[in-house]
C-alpha cells in the first residue's frame, strides 16, 4: 500500500500532472509485482500544510513507484460529473504492492 490521494501530483516523464481521481484496485496477492504494464517509474509531490494562510509549492512525496504510462480517460471516466474540467483527462496506474491504484489526472499543458 502506497500514500497517494487526490490533490497529489503525479510526476511522470518529467511533467506534473495534478490527481483528481485515486482508487484502489484490489490485486490478488504476490502478483503486482509481475504485471508487465507496470514498466515506467513516477513519483508524486504534495503540498506541505497551511502557513500564514498560504499553502506551500508541492514537495517530492514518493519517489521510484512502478506505473504505467499515461492514456486517455475512458468515455465513463469523462462523464463524471467530479471530474469536469477545461483540461485533458488521462490515466495511469500505480503499483502499491498488494494494490494497484487507479488515477485520473490533468493534462495542463
Amino acid at each position: 500500500m502506497i500514500d497517494v490521494r487526490e490533490g497529489d501530483v503525479l510526476v511522470l516523464g518529467g511533467a506534473d500532472y495534478p490527481i483528481k481521481s485515486c482508487e484502489p484496485w484490489p490485486w490478488p496477492a504476490g502478483t503486482a509485482s509481475a504485471v508487465p504494464f507496470l514498466a515506467a517509474s513516477a513519483a508524486t509531490k504534495r503540498s506541505p500544510g497551511m502557513v500564514s494562510g498560504k499553502r506551500g509549492e508541492p514537495v517530492t512525496h514518493l519517489a521510484g513507484v512502478r506505473s504505467t504510462a499515461l492514456y486517455p480517460a475512458t468515455p465513463d471516466i469523462l462523464k463524471r460529473e467530479d471530474l469536469q474540467t477545461p483540461h485533458t483527462l488521462l490515466m495511469a496506474y500505480l503499483d502499491g504492492g498488494d494494490t494497484v491504484y487507479a488515477l485520473v489526472v490533468e493534462d495542463l499543458r
